[in-house]
């Protein structure tokens, strides 16, 4: 531990010698960690933390903290003792820094009062974290490990409104009709998963959440619900009446439904969609009068057995392309069990290239179209020029992923090359976020289009003080350089005639 670290932590955190250790503390350590293990120091606070980041947990590899109400917890690294059980983990997304929590005590109701102090410290930063309720639960004779369904409404309010940024993932528990209704009504946005392969549940089968949902008067945020094929945890009419709600959700992801409710999920009114959807409920006319309704589109279709992975594809292309309101767009296809696609012979690649061409072309919103998660054939490689072509002179789209570049086509790059000296927002990435190059020439048209996309934006973002920012620009920037000084003056023609009209 660092010097200013240890000082800090000393203000809150008190070790407490062995020597006076009582034998229920003793008894729990032992209990906990065995005879052979060289247990952590037993530590009770001088003074209660009011924010999280008054201690620095990332100087203890792992750190048990004696309560008054005789319950303990015990905080570790993600890195450390993988398998040992934590009730709920905190992560923090920026710099993936998991801490993990284990609680025990003598009740349920000492163990909420101990989750509800520590989980309502407040962050000082905007850091964005995540609180994850994990799906270990243990009673035995000793005492028992946190239920966090035996949290009293107010406490998770408490714990809910004292972070309210935080994502929440729940993959335990049996949520209450006023747990549900306190989820459901928080007075801002939620990011909230639940996890119903895990043990997550409703008790009304999540009648209470959907009927809240329904008397909100401002979005709900964003809902991830990972459930079974037919809606649990939500029963059948709740799943429905969700879809139906209007502008409730910022996003919406879902995985896969049965055949009743597969297609609702598209008609929702979201701004987003991520659905993993099974292609044997969908039929060549399903998406013939179907409104899709999200403006912000990511499908994952699920292929069966020996299924023509084109068919479908080719079908909901034509319908995205009739649409013509999609912002982003994101398909990927996958074989049930593996994700290969070589084995299919089909013929109608080039009808795929033509419906994703038709596509771009019909939706001239469209920014993001996303295909990396597919492991396309090399016999769709040749076809793809067409696409390519097609981003060309689409004024929105800046951004086009997919998952290897056709090299066995393009050995050269040069449709790419193509694309990026005619459409100069467009970026290309892998599915590892990569920008697809050929090396020099191709890293050249990236510097090139970034130095024009900056140009023009000086119009938008700066437009009283353009004159001195071309200058420096020139100055520092372009002046070794004809082509970007080329740019740069046609983009500001009318700083140009005003620099000569001063000389005149």
């Amino acid at each position: 531990m660092n010097v200013q670290s240890a000082i800090t932590n000393e203000l809150f955190l008190k070790r407490i010698p062995e020597r006076e250790l009582s034998s229920r503390q003793k008894e729990l350590r032992k209990q906990f960690f065995g005879d052979d293990y060289i247990c952590p120091y037993l530590y009770q606070w001088l003074r209660k933390p009011t924010h999280f980041e008054d201690i620095d947990w990332e100087e203890y590899d792992e750190i048990m903290i004696w309560c008054e109400n005789e319950t303990f917890f015990l905080l570790w690294y993600d890195a450390l003792y993988k398998t040992r059980p934590a009730t709920f983990s905190i992560i923090n997304e920026s710099e993936r820094f998991v801490l993990n929590c284990f609680i025990h005590g003598e009740s349920h109701t000492a163990i909420a009062d101990t989750t509800t102090f520590f989980l309502s410290l407040k962050y000082r930063t905007n850091t964005i974290t995540s609180l994850r309720v994990n799906s270990y639960i243990i009673d035995d004779e000793e005492g028992s490990i946190l239920d966090f369904s035996s949290l009293s409404p107010e406490q998770l309010a408490r714990i809910l409104d004292a972070n309210p940024s935080r994502h929440l993932e729940l993959q335990t528990g049996s949520w209450s009709i006023e747990q549900s209704t306190i989820l459901a009504t928080r007075p801002y946005p939620l990011i909230l998963k639940i996890v119903r392969c895990s043990g997550f549940a409703f008790q009304d089968d999540g009648v209470a959440f959907v009927s809240a949902l329904g008397r909100r008067h401002t979005p709900f945020g964003s809902l991830d619900i990972e459930c079974n094929t037919d809606g649990l945890p939500f029963c059948r009419h709740s799943l429905q009446r969700l879809f139906k709600l209007e502008n409730m959700f910022d996003k919406l992801t879902l995985c896969e439904l049965d055949e009743e409710s597969a297609l609702l999920p598209l008609s929702a009114k979201v701004k987003a969609l991520d659905y993993r959807m099974d292609e044997k409920y969908f039929q060549l006319n399903s998406f013939d009068s179907l409104f899709i309704a999200p403006m912000d589109l990511d499908l994952r279709i699920v292929m069966n057995d020996e299924s023509d992975w084109t068919i479908l594809l080719i079908s909901l292309l034509n319908r995205v392309a009739e649409l013509g309101h999609f912002a982003k767009l994101g398909i990927s296809i996958w074989k049930r069990g593996q994700h290969e696609f070589e084995h299919l012979k089909t013929k109608k690649h080039h009808l795929v290239a033509d419906a994703l061409v038709n596509a771009i072309a019909a939706n001239p919103r469209l920014s993001c179209l996303d295909l990396s998660g597919t492991s396309f054939p090399p016999d769709l490689g040749p076809y793809l020029r067409n696409v390519f072509q097609a981003m060309e002179d689409h004024s929105s789209l800046c951004l086009f992923k997919i998952e290897t570049y056709p090299r066995t086509a393009d050995p050269n790059y040069s449709w790419l090359e193509r694309l990026l000296s005619r459409n100069r927002n467009m970026i290309v990435l892998s599915s590892w976020n990569q920008k697809f190059t050929n090396g020099a020439s191709i890293d050249k048209m990236y510097a090139l289009n970034h130095f024009f996309r900056g140009s023009a934006d000086l119009i938008i973002e700066h437009p009283l003080s353009r004159s001195s920012l071309i200058g420096t620009t020139l100055v520092e920037s372009a002046s070794t350089n004809f082509q970007y000084i080329a740019l740069l003056l046609s983009d500001h023609t009318d700083v140009l005639l005003e620099w000569i009209d001063d000389l005149i």
